[in-house]
């Protein structure tokens, strides 16, 4: 019998979990809750990004799929054409994820573009099926917008993408699969036992599980710190051809504001996974990702973008301390160059 998952976070009372006393099921249940919630509800919210460059052009976003996750529900808004009749095709895609239902983001049909005298721009949905991607692997979200023709389209303003949470979990029936606890474990009167971390064996219970469904919520339910593209192309990414670090063309003097997570009192640095789309064809680009505690010292976090003549990945991590007022921390985007000019079209940091 599926799971139903609780709509609202319950409320867990650690002080009632005491070694060697009575056996009480209220404090099992009210942990079980919280655990599908947070594996139920608390779906991913992988990008919402706003004034994007008015072009034709790629923009890839950084997607990770949490656990249980089904559907990811992708929105796309283009910019007003510069004439009434000004269309474009826009196609959503992650490799591996199948569209379900009807969409117009499939990068074949004919989408009007808003007028300032006309018409309101369009939002454009597209659903993906995203259960057969694995979770804790990287996958990009790819935006690509082509002009209908007559030169008038000018791109897509607007993307966001949210995976759309589960009513129900079914870790009884499929307990390899599913994430979550079998609701019927900590039930009183129920059997008391270790059962595994995830395998068919323990029929979805087990204080084994419980402890492994807990170390999933916090490895693979992701902290979407930073995800913001620009344009894979070299007019409208940013771009820097300076020998020292200094901020990009066309992201002067930018804060992106964030609330990194925090595991425990006494760890105040957050370690995140940085992934930056670029190009650097006439030597090495160095991007410095620089994190702030509000109110306190910043920290330098350097990533090599080895040469390249095409659209490249470049990985690494970085640190964000946690310690800031209401640890609320920002992050500022700088860059230098070996030789030649360096081009950023996307950066990530999760």
């Amino acid at each position: 019998m599926p799971t139903v998952v609780p709509q609202t976070p319950p409320l867990v009372h650690l002080l009632s979990s005491r070694v060697a006393n009575p056996v009480n099921f209220g404090t099992g249940l009210s942990i079980v809750d919280a655990i599908n919630f947070l594996l139920g509800r608390n779906k991913h919210v992988v990008c919402s990004q706003s004034r994007l460059p008015k072009a034709n052009c790629v923009q890839n976003f950084r997607y990770y799929r949490s656990p249980g996750a089904m559907l990811l529900l992708v929105c796309v808004v283009p910019w007003n054409g510069t004439a009434n009749s000004a269309t474009l095709t826009i196609n959503a895609a992650i490799s591996g994820a199948s569209a379900v239902g009807y969409t117009r983001l499939d990068g074949s049909a004919t989408i009007q573009c808003g007028s300032n005298n006309v018409r309101a721009p369009a939002q454009e949905y597209k659903v993906l099926d995203v259960s057969g991607l694995t979770v804790g692997t990287a996958y990009e979200l790819t935006i690509t917008a082509v002009d209908g023709g007559a030169g008038t389209s000018q791109g897509v303003e607007h993307v966001s993408a949210v995976e759309i949470f589960r009513d129900m979990l079914d870790s009884g029936a499929n307990p390899s699969t599913e994430p979550g606890i079998n609701q019927i474990f900590p039930v009183a009167g129920n059997d008391i036992y270790a059962g595994t971390a995830s395998t068919a064996a323990d029929i979805g219970g087990g204080t084994e599980r419980v402890i492994g469904q807990l170390q999933s919520v916090k490895t693979d339910v992701q902290n979407f710190v930073l995800n913001i593209a620009f344009a894979e192309d070299t007019t409208n990414a940013l771009s820097t051809t300076s020998g020292t670090f200094a901020a990009l063309t066309g992201l002067t003097s930018a804060r992106f504001y964030c609330l990194p997570r925090r595991w425990y009192t006494t760890a105040t640095a957050l370690t995140v996974n940085v992934r930056l789309r670029y190009l650097s064809a006439g030597g090495d680009m160095t991007v410095r990702l620089i994190t702030t505690p509000v109110g306190g010292s910043p920290t330098n976090n350097d990533i090599t973008c080895t040469t390249s003549g095409t659209w490249a990945t470049a990985t690494g991590t970085a640190t964000i301390d946690t310690s800031g007022t209401d640890g609320v921390a920002y992050i500022e985007i700088q860059a230098k160059m070996a030789a030649g000019t360096g081009y950023l079209g996307a950066a990530s940091m999760i």
